[in-house]
């Protein structure tokens, strides 16, 4: 993911602090912690070519590359369903492989909707993929909607509307780029909104857009998208302050968390997770699944 990078020469004086939550959260925390909360972590992609011989086998097979990272990583956000609608023939074959385990996948609805629909004019695509999604039970979590940057806060009324026409019985998210929707009003009224159609807001970390950084709750499960800079000292000192607030969060009512991590070409990935896994479980008590790297590589937090 391309948005909201800077020059990572850039990343050391960078203002990369976490905002406090806003006031509204209250209405979603309720001070309690949820029964049996979970935390996901996971990538964007099942293969990366960095991770051979990491935590993938050198010579792995095309056929095992789905198998071995579901026994690494506990989800995935499935970027590919953005340009591509799979048959539920497919889907179900990758719910077969999960079968027993606790792992959960984020489909990214498909550009054709997000991007080119107005939202006025996607019934058919909508319950194309919604058939598709469905045969991810009972391995289904959050689907998001990532509409485009240029998409302003004057379309929020079809917008709105989309979302609550999708079904309630699925969990949803949007995620919001333009600048116009974190004016504070906007960003109020919005939340507002999406609080009301039990609909969450994508909170994306990424160091050139410290808006979208917003910290928004509007249901009492999170998704992040985190943009590292693959081991960057900068990606350590984030990651701590999502870890604190992600503990301060799961104390207070959240129940269950995905974060995704976004590096170029997606090549430190594994070793951030396998950090924030071991701190999470440490903070929170959450057990936490943790990639197996191969011999002779390490973790870099023991």
């Amino acid at each position: 993911m391309k948005f909201g990078r800077i020059d990572p020469s850039l990343l050391q004086m960078a203002q990369l602090q976490l905002p406090p939550d806003p006031a509204m959260n209250a209405g979603v925390l309720k001070g309690k912690s949820a029964t049996a909360p979970a935390i996901y972590l996971g990538c964007t992609q099942w293969k990366c070519d960095a991770w051979l011989g990491k935590i993938y086998p050198a010579n792995i097979k095309d056929a095992d590359i789905v198998d071995t990272y579901i026994r690494q990583f506990n989800s995935i956000e499935m970027n590919a369903m953005h340009y591509r609608i799979f048959p539920a023939e497919t889907v179900k074959k990758w719910v077969a492989k999960v079968k027993g385990r606790s792992f959960k996948f984020c489909p990214k609805f498909p550009q054709s909707i997000s991007h080119y629909s107005q939202f006025t004019n996607a019934t058919q695509q909508t319950q194309q993929f919604l058939e598709s999604i469905e045969a991810l039970h009972p391995h289904l979590g959050p689907s998001f909607l990532q509409v485009s940057e240029g998409l302003s806060p004057a379309m929020q009324a079809p917008l709105m509307e989309y979302l609550a026409s999708l079904p309630r019985h699925l969990s949803f998210f949007v995620e919001l780029r333009h600048p116009d929707w974190y004016t504070t009003d906007i960003q109020q009224q919005t939340a507002q909104l999406l609080q009301q159609h039990s609909i969450g807001w994508v909170i994306t970390d990424a160091p050139g857009r410290r808006d979208v950084c917003h910290m928004q709750l509007t249901t009492d499960i999170v998704l992040v998208r985190f943009l590292g800079n693959n081991l960057h000292p900068t990606d350590y000192t984030r990651i701590d302050a999502w870890i604190e607030r992600i503990h301060h969060w799961v104390k207070n009512g959240v129940r269950e968390v995905y974060f995704f991590m976004h590096h170029p070409e997606e090549e430190g990935a594994p070793e951030l997770i396998d950090y924030m896994a071991q701190r999470l479980q440490l903070q929170t008590g959450i057990m936490c699944k943790r990639p197996q790297f191969l011999p002779k590589q390490s973790a870099l937090f023991e």
